[in-house]
């Protein structure tokens, strides 16, 4: 038989045919488990990197003031290139301190971290932080009200104020609201007033020489409405006004000479019949030295009121007392 015959007939090209097709499966089959092999080298490759990792602070706000924290610690990240990349787009990773039942001062805290795969090592560059813990207290103090005198026309005084609130509540770490002395509010007044008006005015604590001290103040805004009256001798039911000076008539077990004691005013404006004015030489304001603090404080107390006279200007005043520094001294010495 000849070569050509054998070529062509039909055994020879099934032959040929599966030879071929053999051939075509060993080398896809080899391309494909070559290519695996490269992408599997690829997501087992181990990577080192750093990241920026934010860091958590667990207290109860409630009790305590924690400053010294860092926003964000730097992390140094060894593991698979796959998790590595993911880890780095991550928002789930935080560096967390647990404060509960803190020691009050500066400590050194101890750096947790979580969001982590367990297959990344994961090495923080400080396994503490410093922080510092302060208590939280909170104090009742009385409003202040000032203005600026010069704004009112001459021929008008003020009668009286009124608070939307009295008292205020300040909060803060211990050592700021011990040395707050009071709470104030300004009130911005228009040139040459001549009518009673009424501001909204923001209240900021301050120590006894009047420096602000960085305290939460709640309410941290009251009304304040001034009461304007004119400077009249005279009106139409034939009353007259008198100046007089205050006379303070103090009480409790207190010494007033331990203390040294101001008020916002040393004299009011009476209004009333010539012939009841004519009769008083001065107001009595009674103040309870036992209802302030032993260190001293300030109270707005009312004047005493006098029979026959139906106007008192202003009819309150501002009380504030404070403990000498020798008395304060020898108290602390015993």
């Amino acid at each position: 038989m000849s070569i050509e015959k054998i070529t062509s007939s039909k055994p020879f090209q099934l032959l040929l045919t599966l030879v071929f097709s053999v051939a075509l499966f060993a080398y896809v089959t080899g391309s494909f488990s070559s290519g695996a092999s490269k992408n599997d080298n690829h997501s087992t490759s181990t990577q080192t990197t750093k990241i920026n990792v934010p860091v958590n602070i667990h207290y109860d706000s409630n009790k305590y003031y924690v400053n010294g924290a860092p926003k964000t610690i730097s992390v140094t990240i060894t593991g698979p290139s796959g998790l590595i990349l993911t880890a780095t787009r991550s928002r789930a990773l935080s560096a967390n301190v647990n404060l509960d039942n803190p020691k009050l001062g500066v400590r050194n805290a101890k750096i947790e971290l979580s969001g982590f795969a367990a297959s990344i090592d994961a090495k923080p560059s400080k396994t503490k932080i410093p922080l510092t813990i302060i208590k939280k207290i909170t104090k009742k103090l009385d409003i202040r009200v000032s203005y600026n005198q010069d704004s009112i026309n001459k021929d008008f005084m003020v009668q009286s104020f009124k608070l939307s609130k009295e008292r205020a509540l300040i909060t803060g770490p211990k050592n700021l609201v011990d040395i707050v002395d009071h709470v104030i509010g300004s009130v911005e007044l228009p040139n040459k007033l001549d009518q009673s008006i009424t501001r909204q005015v923001d209240l900021k604590a301050v120590d006894k020489n009047g420096n602000d001290v960085k305290t939460d103040i709640n309410p941290e805004q009251i009304d304040v409405t001034l009461i304007l009256q004119a400077k009249t001798a005279n009106n139409d039911n034939g009353n007259i006004s008198k100046d007089v000076p205050i006379n303070v008539v103090y009480s409790g077990k207190k010494d007033p000479d331990n203390y040294d004691i101001q008020l916002n005013t040393t004299k009011i404006q009476l209004k009333g019949p010539k012939s009841t004015l004519d009769t008083i030489n001065f107001a009595i304001l009674n103040v309870d030295l036992d209802s302030f603090a032993n260190k001293g404080g300030s109270q707005i107390l009312s004047i005493e009121p006098i029979d026959g006279v139906p106007v008192a200007s202003p009819d309150k005043v501002e009380v504030t007392i404070k403990l000498k520094n020798n008395k304060e001294t020898k108290n602390n010495g015993n």
